[in-house]
């Protein structure tokens, strides 16, 4: 159960951060919810456990479906894909049928996220034939976008290779599904196929039919309010006349833009083009101050857009994590009851019968005797699989390590580049509990002594650090892996400021590290002899600030001195455990 908690709290950060683009582009034209896409996934697990226990059939089709789309919104394509075949072989015998073509539809999706285009395309032919079979015009409009999008994205792809894709082919399928969504008056969808068509004609260079589509799209995106779409189509416009040197009309443009934005905040990624946008028009008109200006802000949304899905991740993180837990919860309490129930009820049965039939007490005895060993080797059987858990959680969090480190390599932002670096340390502190707990004896209890001297040695490592001098007082002492987590973070976040503050300019560079146990409460004391630095409370090191949670979650008290140095300690009452000989 721990695994699970584990696994899906990292399976979402990380996708969180890989796929944020996607969902931003995917929901431009949907009004924002009240409920963000974590929360509704876990109502939708929840919901299907209960549609389980019905045994709702229809029920469970669909709630597969969901659970499907909530995995695409969160970019976990592989899970996606297995709730929507699960969806499929439960409604394919009832034969074709609205639901099935949305189905091959969202796998289409699928594979285009994962650039299989030929993939896609099967999948997008399957729902053609599908909806062709129940006439379900308003089913092949969203085939037909869909189509047109493989063409597209194929034909930007890979221009020089042959049936790469066609532009006319986009702009044919686009086409239809414009004409579809017109018979039947669908506004929205009539706008976005505008705008995919104004998209093509970009590509092909013939910008006056760009921008007419664009303008249509624009009229129905200001009568149904969609401001993200107001503001992302009238700096496409306006990037559309720079190009051809109208830098009159393309201001104009912009102006209507920044007008949109102003009344309602477009979306950080939409506001970011629209700012380079604008620098682009400052350059081409020689207005260099108002373009270093724009230059600027683009930055700083940039870094607000990161910082801000940084904040959700973690957020989310505990949301998952608290709901995980009290199902683990639940789940364990009704196993332990129905368990105690079934004992009970066996004990008041032998009774009865040794009372009434003392002949067959021996037979009684040894039915006794065989639920016992049962018992017993369920017993082994869930320690076994409580310790595969923790192996499949230290393999999940090096997998999340291994995807943060790619993404690492394709940042270009030195400061985005050092805070990655810094989230990948801290996963890194995660796998060390896991790797504990399945290289050890124990379950759930953690070695601080080897885990905190592995701990810092690997940041050392990291850094490039392998000479500094550590110095380790330890006592043998064993913590569970909730409180051992925390801790090992705060280590991490200390040990990567004395990375990065205190070595720099030291010939000597020195850390100290004291962990001892006196009556029930542990204390912990981290020293570097670096240059010290100014503990000011209106800080917003986001480091001192995860320090601060941590320290909150262990119910801890701890203190910073820079008399000499900087040291820092802690104190929090536990239930450790010293070493057994």
């Amino acid at each position: 159960m721990v695994s699970k908690i584990y696994s899906t709290i990292l399976i979402i950060t990380v996708c969180f951060l890989l796929s944020a683009n996607a969902l931003i582009a995917q929901t431009n034209t949907i009004p924002a919810s009240s409920q963000n896409i974590y929360e509704r996934l876990l109502t939708t697990q929840k919901e299907y456990e209960i549609a389980i226990t019905r045994g709702d059939t229809a029920e469970i089709g669909e709630l597969c479906y969901l659970l499907g789309k909530r995995y695409i919104n969160i970019g976990h394509f592989s899970k996606a894909q297995q709730w929507l075949v699960k969806s499929l072989n439960i409604r394919k015998p009832n034969g074709p049928s609205e639901n099935i073509g949305k189905i091959y539809l969202r796998m289409s999706e699928i594979q285009i996220f994962q650039s299989d285009m030929d993939e896609a395309e099967r999948y997008v032919h399957l729902a053609k034939n599908n909806f062709a079979k129940i006439n379900s015009l308003k089913g092949l409009m969203g085939a037909y976008r869909i189509s047109g999008d493989i063409q597209q994205t194929k034909w930007e792809t890979d221009r020089e290779k042959k049936n790469s894709g066609s532009l006319d082919s986009a702009c044919f399928y686009y086409t239809k599904s414009l004409k579809i969504a017109s018979d039947f008056n669908i506004q929205v969808d009539m706008a976005v196929s505008y705008q995919c068509l104004g998209k093509v004609f970009e590509l092909k260079n013939d910008i006056d039919n760009s921008i007419l589509y664009k303008q249509k799209a624009l009229l129905i995106y200001h009568k149904e309010k969609l401001m993200n779409n107001i503001v992302d189509l009238s700096s496409q416009i306006a990037s559309d006349l720079i190009r051809r040197g109208k830098f009159a009309a393309a201001k104009q443009w912009l102006d209507k833009a920044l007008v949109a934005n102003k009344s309602q905040s477009a979306h950080l990624g939409i506001q970011v083009s629209l700012y380079e946008t604008l620098t682009i028009y400052y350059e081409k008109t020689g207005n260099w101050q108002k373009a270093i200006s724009y230059q600027k802000q683009v930055r700083e949304l940039q870094a607000r857009q990161f910082e801000n899905y940084r904040n959700e991740a973690v957020e989310n993180i505990n949301l998952v994590y608290e709901n995980e837990l009290k199902s683990a919860e639940l789940i364990a309490h009704g196993k332990e009851k129905l368990l105690q129930l079934k004992n009970i009820q066996i004990q008041k049965r032998l009774t009865n019968i040794t009372l009434t039939l003392f002949l067959v007490a021996s037979v009684l005895g040894i039915l006794f005797y065989m639920l016992f060993i049962k018992y017993r080797k369920l017993s082994i059987q869930n320690a076994y699989l409580v310790k595969e858990q923790n192996h499949r959680t230290k393999n999940n969090l090096q997998s999340v390590s291994d995807l943060l480190s790619l993404q690492l390599y394709s940042l270009s932002d030195p400061h985005a580049m050092a805070v990655m670096e810094e989230s990948l340390l801290r996963v890194q502190a995660m796998t060390w509990v896991h790797r504990s707990l399945y290289q050890g004896d124990k379950l759930v209890d953690v070695d601080l002594r080897s885990y905190i001297s592995g701990l810092v040695n690997g940041v050392l490592q990291s850094y490039k650090l392998e000479y500094v001098t550590v110095i380790y007082e330890i006592e043998d002492i064993w913590l569970h892996t909730d409180k051992a987590v925390s801790l090992g973070l705060i280590v991490n976040e200390l040990t990567t400021n004395a990375c990065k503050y205190a070595f720099s300019d030291n010939l000597n560079p020195t850390l100290a590290i004291n962990c001892t146990l006196k009556s029930d409460s542990v204390f912990l004391s981290f020293y570097d002899n670096g240059p010290g630095f100014k503990n000011d409370k209106t800080q917003t090191n986001f480091g001192l600030r995860l320090i601060s949670i941590l320290l909150k979650r262990l119910k801890a008290s701890g203190t910073f001195t820079t008399d000499s140095g900087c040291c820092f300690t802690l104190s929090f009452q536990a239930e450790p455990k010293h070493a057994v000989n």
